[in-house]
């Protein structure tokens, strides 16, 4: 799945602006962001949603992760759908595919390491030993996750902030949790039936951290 296509697919009736906003103030009419006026805000930029006063204390942490890109030998061409176990391995598509991935809250760089590719090729070496065999490493790629310090991703209305809610820390799954997020919010602006059960709502509440003192 290309979460750009994805994107892009999903927001073709939508209204963009692209604007770069530091900060936001409720007022009467409703949420001031930039020049414009909204009914409801969703933050909904992963680690960077703590950049605003009103999301400031969600503790949420980077975790990097790389991922290493091979060309495969005949054995991975043949396969017909994606490997997860404990690490993945995605189908190969123009003669590339896709391993992975590290899973490290401790390192704060995004700086190319061999040992990573190295480790993402032992776990699938591990799985199926005869996948690695002759394959070549022909890139790799890191970036950050975002993800909360209990692990569970943070949807919801802020406490406090009427008309503000937040969609962050989908870790590892947001291209599915992501969207789910999306009609579950949706729903709950518009004060339509809810597409999750009402437990998860204080499972996944931003305001569960205050209860819990994390």
């Amino acid at each position: 799945v290309s979460p750009k296509l994805v994107t892009q697919f999903l927001a073709r009736s939508a209204r963009l602006v692209t604007e770069e906003i530091h900060s936001m103030t409720r007022t009467e009419r409703g949420w001031t962001v930039g020049g414009d006026i909204y009914d409801a805000v969703i933050l909904a930029g992963g680690i960077d949603v703590t950049k605003f006063a009103q999301a400031a204390h969600l503790p949420l942490q980077k975790i990097r992760g790389q991922v290493t890109l091979i060309r495969p030998n005949e054995l991975h061409s043949r396969l017909k759908t994606n490997l997860c176990y404990g690490g993945y391995c995605g189908r190969a598509a123009e003669d590339t595919a896709v391993i992975g991935s590290t899973f490290q809250h401790w390192i704060t760089d995004v700086s190319l390491r061999a040992e990573d590719d190295a480790d993402n090729v032992q776990k699938l070496s591990a799985v199926v030993p005869d996948m690695v065999a002759g394959i070549a490493i022909i890139g790799a790629r890191a970036s950050f996750r975002c993800a909360a310090k209990d692990r569970v991703p943070v949807i919801g209305d802020i406490a406090g902030h009427d008309g503000l809610y937040v969609s962050t820390a989908h870790g590892s799954h947001g291209i599915v949790s992501s969207l789910i997020a999306a009609e579950y919010l949706a729903a709950k602006i518009y004060g339509e039936p809810q597409i999750l059960p009402t437990s998860l709502d204080r499972f996944l509440s931003p305001n569960r951290f205050k209860r819990l003192r994390i």
